[in-house]
């Protein structure tokens, strides 16, 4: 019985840690994650700055790829409205280096090399969450 644990899906992974820690009208979870260029980042630097929209994805789905592209290509329209894009992927950062520099993203692309973020976020799929400025 000790490799069931191994054998569950990411899905029953997260329904057994009691499923979402997002609601709406709470605050986002905390995380500090870094870029493949070494740049940590962290959510709460943007506390009653800016709004957030935050794309976790899969670098091996082609869908993440599309929704990338059109991140990237409607960036403007996110910076106009005081928003900031945060793109983050469970992997290695390998992976993540590879999809970033074919991409040429505006936005930074963040690494949850663990999962633990994306854990946190009860992220099963390719998701996109909007937070507005909090005081």
């Amino acid at each position: 019985m000790a490799n069931a644990r191994e054998s569950t899906t990411f899905e029953e992974e997260v329904e057994q840690e009691g499923g979402s820690n997002v609601e709406i009208g709470r605050l986002i979870p905390e995380f500090r994650l870094s870029t493949p260029e070494g740049q940590v980042i962290d959510p709460t630097n943007f506390k009653q700055k800016k709004n957030l929209v935050i794309y976790f994805f899969d670098v091996h789905n082609s869908e993440s790829w599309e929704t990338l592209a059109i991140l990237r290509q409607r960036y403007h329209e996110f910076k106009n409205v005081n928003a900031e894009v945060l793109a983050t992927s469970p992997g290695s950062m390998e992976e993540l280096q590879d999809c970033v520099s074919s991409m040429d993203l505006p936005f930074p692309v963040l690494c949850d090399s663990n999962g633990e973020v994306t854990r946190t976020y009860s992220v099963t799929k390719p998701a996109l969450f909007v937070t507005g400025m909090v005081s």
